[in-house]
């Protein structure tokens, strides 16, 4: 049966709380290059999980709760007179993380950046800030973080030092709109990068 990965489980489950935890240095894992580990969204892996092993090896903490960029659900949808609506925009509640050549990448909506951790130590390596929120878990190929933020900008860093190799804006800054008491462009991006 397909489990999660040990390192990955212990890393998303603590997140989910704002804080990361990786596992000790002889449990290990594959790579989980992108947001729930392939491009299928599959969060499985066919490594298998041995409870015994999972205990912290260290420890990440925000100073700040992540700022998702919807404060809640619509009270209420006014042309079809529904009410006691779900949440549909919940999708950054946490910094969702991805792994791979031992280090963990995430962004990060309170101090718009990308960081990279050392996946054994949990020591910080680098952070690439950016002009907006990051709320979507970046992509890793070939060495490289793809990623986006809420700048308007597509960006792919180097995953060594994390410094920039290129970047993207897609439509012109042309437009500001407001949004958690910030202004942003009209054309946030807010969505993986493959």
């Amino acid at each position: 049966m397909k489990l999660l990965n040990t390192t990955i489980a212990a890393v998303l489950l603590i997140l989910a709380s704002c804080l990361s935890v990786v596992l000790q240095p002889n449990v290990t894992g594959e790579d989980w290059p992108v947001f729930q580990h392939d491009n299928y969204r599959s969060a499985m892996t066919t490594e298998n999980l041995q409870a015994e092993l999972l205990e912290p090896a260290w420890i990440w903490q925000s100073p700040h709760p992540p700022q998702p960029a919807w404060s809640g659900p619509a009270k209420w949808d006014a042309y079809a007179g529904i009410r006691g609506l779900r949440s549909m925009r919940n999708y950054d509640p946490v910094f969702h993380v991805v792994v791979a050549s031992g280090r963990v990448f995430f962004g990060s909506t309170v101090d718009d950046s990308v960081r990279c951790l050392d996946a054994l130590t949990g020591e910080t390596r680098w952070i690439h800030h950016t002009d907006g929120p990051v709320r979507i878990a970046p992509t890793f190929h070939a060495n490289r973080i793809y990623f986006g933020s809420d700048d308007g900008t597509v960006r792919c860093v180097n995953a060594d030092q994390g410094t920039l190799i290129w970047s993207f804006r897609p439509k012109p800054l042309d437009q500001l709109i407001l949004n958690n008491g910030r202004l942003i462009p009209f054309w946030p991006i807010r969505t993986g990068v493959l």
